[in-house]
């Protein structure tokens, strides 16, 4: 347990950077976009390049706060049915749903790093004046669906260490994200 336990804290951390990025994404984009209402209002110029960074950003914004998302039960699922379960059989249908997620975050991770890794390949770029190479947006992506995935995993392991346990398990449903 002394493995997860290291485990768990370093891909905490590795969430709240992710977290902090998002954040200074969405704060940057703010003052991307007031800069260029105050452009386009009191001088009277635009900026080109606000749309496509601001873009980029909400990409940032989106893919960086993912895996604190899911680190906090933030990822919809379905309640309805999930809240009636209880004890060791939640435990179990918890392990189901992080290894069924964890087999999507696989594929769609491969898929999206084979799109970037093509697009990094060609030299695409934006189609914008600032000619950006749109493999660096790309590469974001991965990185975010990368992370999520190794917190899909890491809520999995988490999960079948509480169905195998020989402990009572707890009717809450937040149990399995109690630290163990």
């Amino acid at each position: 347990m002394a493995f997860f336990r290291l485990l768990d804290r370093l891909l905490a951390r590795v969430a709240s950077v992710g977290l902090f990025l998002s954040s200074a994404a969405l704060v940057l984009g703010a003052a991307l976009i007031l800069t260029e209402i105050v452009a386009r209002n009191i001088f009277k110029f635009s900026m080109p390049f606000t749309v496509e960074y601001t873009g980029y950003l909400l990409i940032g914004i989106i893919f960086f706060a993912l895996m604190q998302t899911q680190r906090s039960n933030g990822m919809i699922y379905m309640e309805l049915v999930y809240d009636r379960f209880g004890g060791r059989l939640r435990a179990w249908v918890d392990v189901l749903r992080f290894a069924t997620s964890t087999c999507y975050g696989v594929i769609v991770t491969w898929y999206v790093f084979e799109y970037a890794e093509n697009t990094c390949a060609l030299g695409q770029i934006s189609s914008y004046p600032s000619r950006t190479l749109l493999c660096y947006p790309q590469s974001i992506m991965v990185l975010g669906l990368v992370l999520l995935t190794l917190e899909w995993v890491r809520g999995g392991i988490r999960a079948l260490a509480i169905a195998l346990s020989p402990r009572p398990v707890s009717d809450d449903p937040q149990h399995t994200t109690t630290v163990l």
